[in-house]
């Protein structure tokens, strides 16, 4: 048999669909109950509440910011966390100062993609101190 239909195959094939005697629809396995696809792009909606494994993701790169950063720049760095909160990304860029710079990379190993967003306060202190300021 040839991997490619023929069109007398495709005729048949298209006719056996529209008459129902070719099944379309695959049996899917039934959704575990509780768990809930959520599209992080989503817009429409916001789900509100805690996310403790972001906030413990939030409080490790802190530290390790703070001593990298410490390092870097040769003083004592204080790095912070505030309250993880979900905001729809228009909110979000909305609520930036301007100037500020936004960075977009990737999470290798993981899919998709991260945001960094570096305000103009934290650009303006790093050069400043670079060039014998106080920061």
């Amino acid at each position: 048999m040839s991997q490619v239909l023929s069109q007398g195959e495709v005729d048949a094939l298209l006719r056996g669909v529209n008459d129902g005697e070719v099944e379309t629809e695959t049996d899917q396995p039934e959704e575990v109950s509780g768990v809930v696809p959520y599209d992080l792009t989503s817009q429409e909606k916001i789900i509100r509440g805690r996310l403790p494994t972001l906030d413990i993701i939030n409080q490790m790169f802190s530290r390790l910011f703070r001593t990298t950063f410490s390092t870097l720049m040769r003083k004592s760095v204080d790095v912070s966390t505030v309250s993880t909160d979900t905001v729809k990304f228009g909110e979000f860029l909305r609520s930036l100062p301007v100037p500020s710079s936004l960075h977009i990379f990737r999470m290798e190993p993981f899919r998709g993609h991260g945001l960094i967003v570096v305000e103009s306060r934290l650009v303006f202190a790093v050069v400043d101190t670079f060039f014998g300021g106080t920061g």
